[in-house]
């Protein structure tokens, strides 16, 4: 299964949830370091896949909270 990544850009330097450093989440993993954070959703440890297949679904989401937007990247299958 084709994984989905998600890029934040925070508003304060460490998330309030997570510290510093490498984190297994319920579907994925975690990666923060001060003000950015990177989230890969994979199925992860307990099978809870993205719907997505390698030719359609979303594949990209980049999130500003410094400027409250959000873009998101995605294929659809013809």
């Amino acid at each position: 299964m084709a994984k989905t990544a998600k890029l934040t850009f925070r508003v304060n330097a460490r998330s309030p949830k997570y510290s510093y450093g490498f984190h297994s989440i319920n579907n994925g993993w975690r990666l923060d370091i001060p003000w950015h954070s990177l989230t890969v959703f994979d199925g992860g440890r307990k099978g809870k896949e993205t719907i997505r297949s390698s030719r359609s679904g979303l594949r990209w989401i980049v999130e500003n909270n410094r400027k409250r937007r959000v873009r998101v990247s995605h294929n659809v299958a013809a």
